[in-house]
């Protein structure tokens, strides 16, 4: 495999976690908006329901928001074995940045879930 398969596949990779990260974005606020107009006049089946369908569509995007985004790092440390292009600085590297993001992601769900929670459990409601 050439250096160019190497640099496409890891630009490929990187749209992919991109992609993947916009589909989390879509889902999470697709689910607060659906949570803060109708989640105080849901039954507890219903909220069950939508609180269940999120989960099932929020969790493989995020692990493959993770997955794409490792990828990306290991084609550009392959790529850096021959070019310098890597870049380790304060920021920290790709990996780091990847497990920070699922880290962030995560709690964006558990947030959303208590959002649900907090508008169910409204005392003004």
């Amino acid at each position: 495999m050439s250096d160019a398969d190497l640099f496409e596949l890891s630009l490929l990779s990187a749209s992919q976690a991109s992609t993947m990260l916009n589909v989390y974005l879509s889902l999470t606020f697709g689910y607060l908006i659906t949570s803060y107009i109708i989640g105080a006049s849901l039954s507890t089946f219903q909220a069950v329901v939508l609180s269940s369908l999120y989960t099932v569509g929020v969790i493989p995007a995020l692990v493959a928001n993770y997955y794409y985004s490792i990828r990306a790092a290991e084609f550009e440390l392959l790529i850096g074995a021959t070019y310098d292009i890597t870049s380790n600085d304060s920021l920290g590297n790709a990996v780091t940045w990847a497990s920070y993001m699922a880290v962030v992601l995560t709690a964006g769900v558990l947030v959303s879930y208590y959002f649900m929670w907090n508008v169910r459990h409204s005392k003004s409601a």
